[in-house]
């Protein structure tokens, strides 16, 4: 970590996204989206090595199946 004019300065790796969709919370004076269900479903699908494969995935999917909105998939 790099300090820069007494602040702390961190490298952050982004990937593409398809669409901006979630909330905005301010955290710490910073204002971070987190994706809704729908979208966090898909995106790991998408790279399924990033959230820890097709078997997490499934059960990511089942335990929210009250909450997902399959019209939004």
């Amino acid at each position: 970590m790099k300090e820069e004019r007494g602040c702390q300065k961190r490298k952050v790796i982004s990937y593409p996204i398809w669409q901006k969709t979630g909330k905005i919370f301010l955290i710490s004076n910073v204002n971070v989206e987190i994706s809704d269900n729908e979208k966090t479903i898909i995106d790991c699908l998408d790279k399924p090595g990033y959230c820890g494969g097709i078997e997490e995935i499934v059960k990511s999917a089942y335990f929210a199946k009250e909450e997902i909105e399959i019209e939004k998939l």
